[in-house]
């Protein structure tokens, strides 16, 4: 069933994990979708390092608001070629609002928890950022930006999403194969997120457009979990339905080779969203149950 959306919605990076989950909410006269490097059916061609927006969309005149998903989101990726990862996240995007603005077409950019540095945890959106990541420096540099240019836009920080598909490459779905397998899960019981189901991500993305809210507002689960609290609350949905042996080792996020610390604790408040838009996202123990009841 289609979304009830007023106007044509520009979804730059159609082609991201949560890009394709909110387009088949949608039918194509609602919107127009870019992808950079994977080509996808129906989508059209977008490099914000090369290209003008027009280019690639044609009158941008002819869309409401833009969904702003595109950008190198892998934290490693960009700490690997902080020159690319700049003229992608930065630069371009940078270039990509300018165009919009322009044009009369208001943002909305999908931000990262990773704004904080995560030595406090249950962060508001009255917290002062302090990204310890290259990528949420520059998810930050964005925001900053925006804030200066225009008062018509919305910045969405979003927490870690998870599927329910096996092989999306997701928190839960990531862990069954291994869980089978049985043996020692080594996992982190240090590092605290709101993850959130994608389906319930396009589910606010949707409102937020549908209702233009304007401002910073936190895109997260119901609840801070550690990966351990994760993978237990799993673990327990698995053997209500068969045995497995599997033996869970905690150790700390940073025991794992990352090229830059990550944060520890970067659980946020969603109260704010869910008061503007009645926003319920589920829980993690109601979304183990559902995926082992489909199984």
């Amino acid at each position: 069933m289609a979304a009830p959306l007023v106007g044509k919605l520009l979804v730059l990076g159609g082609s991201s994990f949560v890009g394709k989950h909110l387009l088949a909410r949608l039918t194509t006269a609602q919107y127009t979708a870019t992808y950079a490097a994977n080509a996808c059916p129906g989508m059209v061609k977008f490099d914000c390092t090369s290209m003008r927006l027009a280019e690639a969309v044609g009158d941008l005149a002819a869309f409401d608001q833009a969904l702003l998903l595109l950008g190198d989101t892998q934290p490693d990726s960009c700490v690997r070629d902080p020159a690319r990862s700049q003229a992608v996240n930065v630069d371009g995007i940078k270039r990509v609002i300018g165009d919009l603005l322009a044009a009369g077409v208001p943002p909305i950019f999908v931000s990262s928890e990773f704004v904080f540095d995560g030595n406090k945890g249950r962060y508001s959106e009255t917290d002062m950022p302090n990204p310890i990541l290259l990528y949420g420096v520059q998810k930050l540099a964005v925001e900053r930006y925006l804030e200066s240019v225009t008062e018509d836009y919305a910045v969405l920080r979003l927490a870690k999403v998870y599927g329910g598909e096996i092989g999306d490459g997701t928190l839960f779905t990531n862990w069954l194969p291994a869980i089978e397998r049985g043996g020692q899960q080594k996992c982190a019981s240090d590092q605290r997120f709101s993850p959130i189901y994608v389906d319930d991500v396009v589910d606010a993305l949707l409102k937020v457009a549908e209702s233009r809210v304007r401002g910073v507002f936190h895109l997260g689960g119901p609840e801070g979990l550690s990966r351990m609290e994760c993978l237990e609350a799993l673990l327990t949905q698995v053997r209500s339905v068969r045995p497995v042996a599997v033996e869970t080792v905690p150790c700390r996020i940073n025991d794992f080779e990352f090229s830059e610390t990550r944060p520890v604790d970067v659980s946020m408040r969603i109260d704010k969203l869910a008061a503007e838009i009645g926003f319920s996202p589920r829980r993690v123990e109601d979304f183990c149950h559902s995926l082992m009841a489909a199984k």
